[in-house]
Formats: structure tokens, sequence, C-alpha cells
């Protein structure tokens, strides 16, 4: 083969391989276009989501910043809340504490624990000590009738005020007191030691005095505590009293009433005991005769605690058949 034939068969590989080149190119071409259209398209939903995606990050920083702020806030709250609870359950404990307190100043019943303690009652030991004998119990209870009597003048008390009725609520499984109302009344129950400084007082603070100094002779100097009563009296006429009542054995008492200027004597004077219901009957009919008795209470105190204990309550009659039993 000649180098021209050689060269024709070049020239038609060539134009073969240029026609082929050019149909590709006109295949491919568009496509190419396509797929850089599309890519536009692409890059700018990209561009678009990346925005979007860029401002859900900074609302999410704006979101958890609120959250952080307001999580510090309602966190700041609880703390105010149960403060304030805290303070509010506080302050109703200390009216309730209040009202008890003020309670025990205007109501006998309550009051026992207060001025009937050991700490009160042994205030009142060195008069006791003085005016008393170890060996001789009715000698010594004619006594301190005698210096009661002698030394403390009766006189009606003043009005205290009380708190009569409260409402109350329940928060968070507390009770709490939402409001209160007051009222007064005309009673006052002194200590047995103030009754000795003031030198006056009424029924019921001349009956805890005289509680109170044999209280403290029978434990302290006598040595043996007997059974004795405060015993708080109602009359017809709905008014009270207050005295001491000494049971005996053999069925007899004795009664010790200052306030009254009672005391169960012989006919000479001297202190005795005598059968309960002749002498409960006598202390009805001669002292009170203008207001008959209705009702007696007795209540027997300890006097280390000033623990009260309500023993009986009942008429004159049943209060003798307690007695003498």
């Amino acid at each position: 083969m000649n180098s021209k034939s050689i060269s024709i068969i070049f020239l038609g590989i060539l134009l073969g391989s240029v026609t082929g080149y050019s149909l590709g190119y006109l295949i491919y071409v568009p496509q190419i276009n396509d797929l850089n259209e599309n890519n536009d398209v692409l890059e700018s939903q990209r561009n678009d989501l990346q925005d979007q995606y860029d401002a859900l990050e900074s609302d999410n920083n704006d979101l958890q910043e609120q959250y952080t702020t307001l999580s510090s806030q309602h966190n700041a709250l609880q703390i105010d809340y149960e403060s304030t609870k805290g303070d509010y359950i506080e302050l109703s404990n200390d009216v309730q504490g209040f009202e008890e307190l003020l309670r025990s100043y205007c109501i006998l019943e309550e009051s026992f624990s207060r001025v009937l303690s050991s700490n009160e009652v042994n205030k009142v030991s060195s008069i006791v000590s003085s005016i008393t004998r170890a060996s001789d119990t009715w000698y010594s209870v004619e006594s301190i009738f005698d210096y009661i009597v002698d030394n403390v003048v009766y006189v009606n008390d003043i009005s205290l005020p009380y708190i009569q009725t409260y409402q109350h609520t329940s928060i968070d499984g507390d009770d709490v007191i939402t409001s209160f109302t007051t009222n007064t009344r005309s009673e006052y129950i002194q200590t047995p030691q103030l009754t000795l400084d003031i030198e006056q007082g009424d029924c019921d603070d001349q009956a805890i005095l005289a509680y109170a100094m044999i209280g403290y002779y029978n434990k302290n100097i006598h040595g043996t505590e007997y059974n004795f009563y405060i015993a708080r009296i109602d009359f017809s006429e709905g008014v009270g009293h207050v005295a001491v009542i000494i049971p005996v054995q053999n069925v007899q008492v004795g009664i010790v009433d200052p306030a009254g200027h009672y005391l169960t004597t012989t006919s000479y004077g001297s202190i005795t005991s005598k059968d309960a219901s002749s002498e409960l009957q006598k202390y009805d009919t001669n002292v009170w005769s203008d207001k008959p008795i209705t009702n007696i209470e007795l209540y027997k105190v300890n006097v280390t605690t000033g623990t009260p204990t309500s023993v009986k309550s009942g008429t004159l009659y049943e209060i003798a058949i307690f007695l003498e039993t």
C-alpha cells in the first residue's frame, strides 16, 4: 500500500471521528444544558433552604433565650410562692397560737396549764413555807385560807378580747386561716404569783391561788399529794363561781372558798370536814341562797404539768354522791 492510500484511509478515519464527535456533541450538549439549568434551579433552592434554615435557627435561638428567661422567671415565682405560702402558714399558725393564748386568759378550763404549771406553783413556795406546818394538814389549809382572805381583795375582772370565730381554707393540703372575728369577755385569769403581787382578784383567781398553795404544801412540805379539786360552780341565774373542794375519808369534804369567805368549820370556827351531802347543801343555802347552784364540775389539775382532768360534772346531789363513793 502506497502512501496515498494510507493518507486516504487516515483521512477517512479522521472524518469518521469528527463526524462521531459532532453527533455526540449534538446529543450531549442539550443534556448538559438541561443539567446546568437543573443545577441552577437546585442551587437556588439550596440557597432558599439555607436562608430558611438560618431564619429558623435564629428563631430557635430567640425561642431558646425566651424559654431560658421564662424558666428563670418561673423558678423565681415558684420560690416567691413557696416563701409567701410559708409566711401565710406561719401567720395562720400564729393566729391560732394567739387564739389559744387569749383563751387561756379568759376561759377557766383552758387556763390551768398556764397558771398551775410547776413553774407557777413553785412561786408561792416562800409564803406557803412560812404559814404552814408539815405535820398538820388541816391547820395548814386553814392558814392558807386565812392568808388569802386577809391579803387579797375581791375585784371584778377586766374585759379581755378573744377570737370568737375564724374561717379557713386549704392551700396545698395545709389548713390556713383566711379571716376571723373577735369579741370580749369579762374574765381575766391570773397566775397565783400575780394575785399575790397585786393583792386582788376575783373568785377564780383566789381559788387558783388556794389550789396552788395547797398543792405546793401537799407535794413539797407535807410530802403526800392528796386528791382535791377545783370546782367550777354554775348558778341558776347564769353566772358562775370557783372554789376548792377537798374530799376526806368517811365520805366527808372540806370546802375552801376564800372569795366567798366560806370554809368548812366546826361550830367554834376551826377548820374541819363534814358529810359531803349536808356540807354541799349548807354551802348552797348559806352562801348562795339568792342564786341556787345548778351544776358543779370538778377538775383535778396536776401541779407539775398543769394538765387538767375533768373528773365529774353534775348537780349538787350528783356531786355529793360522787364525793361519798
